[in-house]
């Protein structure tokens, strides 16, 4: 798969506290860490790494830091979202809910 770019959604929030927080992405559909255990920045902080079901199915984006451009890294099915590893941050493990590990 030829990785597709998202243009960014990010926006800025302010609560009443005053503290500002930025949404990283604001499409109608679940969006969440790989794994609450695992860093979701690579060692290098340009990446973060989340699992999106904009598409229907859970599949793995990054954001690029600089530019906040969501880039969609899987287009597959069975992907075992609750369980990426991101593999000394230079890979993402990707266990199948039908197959073995792929990288």
């Amino acid at each position: 798969m030829t990785s597709r770019i998202w243009f960014s959604e990010s926006r800025y929030l302010t609560e009443e506290t005053g503290v500002v927080v930025r949404q990283v992405a604001c499409h109608a559909s679940l969006h969440h860490p790989p794994f609450f255990f695992v860093d979701c920045f690579d060692d290098a902080m340009r990446h973060l790494v989340f699992i999106s079901h904009r598409t229907g199915t859970p599949q793995i984006f990054v954001e690029d830091q600089t530019r906040h451009e969501l880039i969609q890294l899987t287009e597959k099915d069975g992907i075992a979202e609750w369980s990426l590893d991101l593999l000394c941050r230079r890979s993402i493990g990707v266990p199948s809910l039908t197959a073995r590990w792929a990288q």
